[in-house]
């Protein structure tokens, strides 16, 4: 484990995308780095010690083979994995056109017809801008916050690029380090689509991906990501482009799409036994069954999509609200999920 660090934790109790409330734990949480885990690399499961002015004990995508009990109680503590997913990954070490020999023929030739129906679009050519350094990220910030501010992801979601002050001085320290790269497309006069990544330990961090909602015919978001696949097999520098968390195999997302390797992880909990801890985890449990037996029962009757769109609303609503009020940061999905 290469980093551990003390931190507020939030179990989220939600009902679909909404969430109820939430339920906070003092935590070390141990940042793990993926670049020394090799496929089907599996971490060892014994109860740690926990810090004992701490309430646990989080790992985050720690590397597991198969699947884990969701649940275990030991005399010293709890052990929690509510989030067993694939973590995907796209391996630099190559040429990018190397990377594009793994897509079938078909796959490829659509990928073109995007890249090339954006540049008809834009005059002839994309306009990609590339950005390191902490003035050309202050130049970022401003032009992707225009688009983000305007994606459902912002507006409905609470997802969107993080407008308060902590996150752009971080941004700058990760930039004065070389730890971060950002990518915009032009189009028009002005920016469609951005994407954001920090730089840890050798692996380059999908975190941010917006665009706006009237261009989606022209499939931007796919475009900027391919595109941004190309400038760092290019600069040779990385070992890893770091989807974070994924979903279950199979389930034909573009993270699984463009990854070339993946591991499967679980979001890991260690907490004191104790009556309260046992309570949260089970209720945690419990609430995250309801929510997605509703969302069966939904999906059943024909109602999921309708109501999925009036829970948007009205937390799009609440969020346009918030964020005329004051700023606001994402919290680390570390800390978001479960």
């Amino acid at each position: 484990m290469s980093e551990a660090v003390p931190q507020r934790v939030y179990f989220n109790f939600r009902l679909g995308e909404w969430t109820v409330f939430e339920s906070v734990r003092n935590m070390q949480i141990h940042k793990l780095d993926h670049t020394d885990y090799s496929e089907g690399t599996a971490m060892d499961f014994d109860p740690p010690d926990i810090p004992a002015d701490l309430d646990g004990l989080f790992i985050p995508s720690m590397p597991i083979q198969g699947s884990l009990p969701r649940l275990r109680v030991g005399r010293r503590s709890i052990r929690y994995a509510p989030e067993q997913f694939d973590r995907y990954f796209v391996e630099l070490s190559g040429t990018f056109d190397d990377y594009l020999t793994r897509f079938s023929r078909k796959s490829r030739s659509t990928l073109r017809r995007k890249i090339r129906k954006l540049a008809t679009k834009s005059g002839g050519r994309i306009d990609l801008r590339e950005y390191k350094t902490p003035e050309q990220m202050k130049e970022f910030y401003v032009l992707a916050r225009r688009v983000s501010a305007r994606t459902y992801q912002e507006t409905m979601l609470d997802m969107g690029l993080p407008a308060g002050e902590g996150f752009q001085q971080r941004m700058l320290a990760a930039a004065e380090k070389d730890e971060v790269r950002a990518y915009l497309i032009v189009s028009e006069g002005g920016p469609i689509a951005y994407l954001y990544c920090p730089v840890w330990n050798g692996a380059v961090l999908y975190q941010y991906l917006g665009y706006l909602q009237e261009f989606s015919d022209l499939s931007p978001g796919t475009v900027l990501l391919l595109l941004a696949l190309e400038r760092l097999h290019e600069e040779r520098k990385f070992k890893l482009f770091d989807f974070t968390e994924g979903g279950q195999a199979g389930a034909g997302g573009h993270k699984e799409f463009f990854a070339t390797t993946s591991r499967r992880c679980a979001n890991v909990y260690y907490l004191h036994t104790s009556p309260g801890n046992l309570l949260l985890v089970v209720s945690h449990a419990a609430a995250n069954w309801f929510s997605s037996a509703v969302g069966r029962v939904l999906t059943a009757v024909g109602m999921k999509a309708r109501m999925k769109k009036i829970m948007r609303a009205s937390r799009g609503r609440l969020n346009r609200r918030r964020i005329d009020e004051e700023p606001f940061e994402r919290r680390p999905e570390s800390t978001r999920r479960g």
